[in-house]
């Protein structure tokens, strides 16, 4: 098997187990009025389960770079399949509540396990160039799956009932997500004698290598000694920033929108637009960085999605259509799931690309906790959405000068400059075992 056919096996079979591994926690989000019904907790102890899901999620983040060092990436996903219908089961036949939240746990980190994270380390391993589109690419088929799938859910539990339906979806999709990661799942080319792949693209009589101006810097300096460089908290605290803003919106979306005076169908039309917003934005992300760098993508989509926020006051007054405004410039500032293959690998290299990728998801995570409990109380206090919307615009624009100063070339040289005595030592380190 040539490395092509290997590589883009292994990256097709991680974009539809990072739509199966969407799936289920949609899954989650629609079974859980049900659920709340027949446990019989209130509805704030069963959204905690997504809290719950949030730390499981952070865990898995911070410890994937170690993790992939010692156990092959199949395996990896194997568990992440395993640990995520583990807990629709669960809720197919239990009711006790505190099994429900330790199995959330788990599905967290299995959720991390299966989902963009792992697909970016594997595009990231595997592809030389248009790391950025392809792995967008995996947020087309999540949407796709995911539109189709989330109607079929409703119909199906209402059909055989929620804990009938959590059960057989627990073991179809596990089933899914392991048999995918055991056949076409695998390492990095180099563990089977294999080269990266290069994507070119026919520009007239000539060729041109996609993503060639997406240059790698390989940085010898070990991580404890990276983690002192200040691009390095820059492409840690950008992703942050973006998430808190997104969550702000996405955690309260229905009130947001309620309080735009939409009905609940006004309300499902909006949600779905996000839906289809997210095909459409994040893959142009990942196709426009690697046009144009991920820098200037990443300052202009967040330029958009600042705008969104600060022209909420305007928008709310402008009924369905101010909503469906509002929810499709929202995933703009989305596109911090991909910071590790598109962002962060071009900065720092491929052999720490696994390690930061987890850290960048692992500030992501980290946000989503925080985020929803800080809306919710402005909210409480000044009974609108303005404030925390323009709160999250301003987080947008903080992200837009990091990314024009501390991304900058200028900021790229220090790095190279502080990196120089390790690059020399791995040199004379290389010849002598030569």
């Amino acid at each position: 098997m040539s490395n092509t056919v290997k590589g883009w096996l292994c990256a097709i079979a991680g974009m539809v187990t990072m739509g199966v591994s969407h799936l289920c926690y949609s899954i989650i989000i629609i079974l859980m009025a049900s659920m709340v019904a027949a446990v019989g907790c209130s509805a704030a102890e069963g959204a905690l389960i997504f809290s719950i899901t949030a730390i499981g999620s952070l865990v898995a983040s911070v410890f994937i770079g170690p993790l992939l060092k010692v156990l092959k990436t199949k395996y990896v996903y194997v568990i992440g399949g395993i640990l995520q219908g583990a807990l629709l089961v669960t809720m197919g036949y239990s009711t006790n509540l505190m099994l429900v939240y330790v199995m959330a746990f788990l599905f967290g980190v299995g959720n991390k396990f299966c989902g963009a994270m792992t697909h970016q380390i594997n595009v990231t391993n595997w592809f030389a160039s248009g790391r950025g589109t392809i792995s967008s690419m995996g947020t087309l088929v999540s949407g796709l799956l995911n539109a189709v799938m989330a109607t079929v859910t409703g119909v199906l539990s209402s059909m055989f009932g929620y804990q009938t339906y959590s059960l057989i979806a627990g073991f179809v999709l596990a089933g899914i997500i392991v048999v995918l990661g055991l056949l076409f799942v695998c390492d990095a080319p180099e563990k089977y004698g294999m080269q990266q792949i290069v994507l070119k693209e026919k520009e007239g009589k000539k060729t041109r290598t996609i993503g060639a101006d997406s240059k790698v810097y390989e940085t010898a300096m070990p991580m404890s000694k990276l983690l002192r460089q200040p691009l390095l908290w820059v492409v840690l605290v950008c992703p942050f920033l973006m998430q808190f803003a997104c969550t702000t919106y996405y955690s309260n979306q229905s009130l947001v929108l309620g309080s735009m005076g939409l009905d609940v169908m006004q309300i499902s039309y909006c949600v779905s637009i996000v839906s289809l917003s997210q095909m459409i934005l994040v893959l142009l992300f990942g196709v426009l960085s690697d046009v144009i760098s991920a820098r200037k993508t990443l300052i202009i989509y967040c330029v958009v999605a600042a705008a969104n926020m600060f022209l909420f006051g305007v928008t709310s007054q402008m009924g369905l259509i101010g909503g469906m405004i509002l929810a499709f410039f929202y995933n703009a500032g989305m596109v911090n799931l991909y910071f590790g293959a598109v962002v962060a690998t071009p900065l720092f290299g491929v052999n720490k690309s696994a390690t930061i990728t987890g850290w960048c998801n692992a500030s992501v995570s980290v946000a989503a906790m925080i985020a929803p409990v800080f809306a919710a109380g402005l909210y409480g206090a000044t009974d609108s959405f303005v404030l925390p919307l323009a709160i999250a615009g301003c987080c947008f624009t903080v992200v837009v000068i990091l990314a024009a100063i501390g991304m900058s070339s200028k900021a790229r040289k220090h790095l190279e400059a502080a990196d120089k005595p390790y690059k020399e030592a791995e040199a004379i380190a290389g010849a002598v075992a030569a």
